[in-house]
């Protein structure tokens, strides 16, 4: 049986929050840290193998939200792009969970697609983890040790309610532009169970609230493949 990882989406990450060229000097580090990382994953938790229908599918949703237009992109290409590419792997566990370590890897539980009422739900996960990819959140930067910090395994958790809110701002894009109603991100933080601060959670609500335009969330249906995948993982 797989075992559980904290019940709560997290981020890991080396870097700082502002989205200026000049903070991404430091950044030469990324890929190697992510490599680092990737391999303790690799050692510690239960994954899906990364040819495996779930992880192809979920491989073939990311890519479909990748940015391709939009007057932001210009800001985030190309220095911050992943060197590697954009992976995504799926978890062997039954919490709800999805996290990036930098250079495009995002990994996701099994207990996200659960959680999840449909396909732009899902995508939703995805493009906020991209989004701190975007927004350089993963670069070498000096002043973290005032930051609330969690130890995951042997990888450390940065807790920043503005890097979040951050790339939920760049999440909306991506969905937007993807075809997917970006209002299912408010839904997702929405219906997250708090931990810790609950009124950090709500500023995270509200400026997605802020930022959303009415009337979006139309005419979207699910892919057949979504509900063939979640029908395979509640067998």
């Amino acid at each position: 049986m797989p075992r559980t990882i904290a019940r709560v989406f997290f981020y890991l990450l080396i870097g700082g929050s502002a989205i200026s060229r000049s903070a991404w000097a430091n950044c030469s580090g990324e890929q190697q840290h992510s490599a680092n990382a990737a391999f303790r994953i690799e050692q510690e938790w239960p994954l899906r193998p990364s040819q495996d229908i779930v992880n192809r599918y979920l491989q073939t949703l990311g890519e479909r939200l990748l940015p391709r237009s939009g007057p932001w992109l210009k800001w985030f290409t190309p220095i911050d792009w992943p060197a590697s590419g954009w992976r995504f792997f799926t978890v062997r566990d039954s919490s709800v969970n999805a996290f990036s370590i930098g250079d495009g890897r995002t990994y996701i539980t099994e207990g996200s697609f659960h959680f999840v009422n449909n396909e732009a739900e899902l995508a939703a996960i995805l493009a906020h983890e991209m989004g701190h990819q975007l927004a350089g959140h993963f670069c070498l930067r000096p002043g973290l040790s005032g930051k609330k910090h969690r130890q995951i395994g042997t990888l450390v958790q940065i807790i920043d309610i503005d890097r979040e809110i951050e790339a939920d701002a760049i999440a909306l894009d991506i969905l937007q532009a993807a075809g997917f109603p970006p209002d299912v991100l408010l839904n997702i933080i929405d219906r997250l169970p708090v931990k810790g601060d609950e009124q950090q959670h709500q500023a995270r609500l509200n400026k997605l609230s802020k930022r959303l335009e009415p009337g979006i969330n139309d005419n979207f249906s699910s892919s057949a493949e979504f509900f063939r995948i979640k029908r395979l993982l509640s067998e």
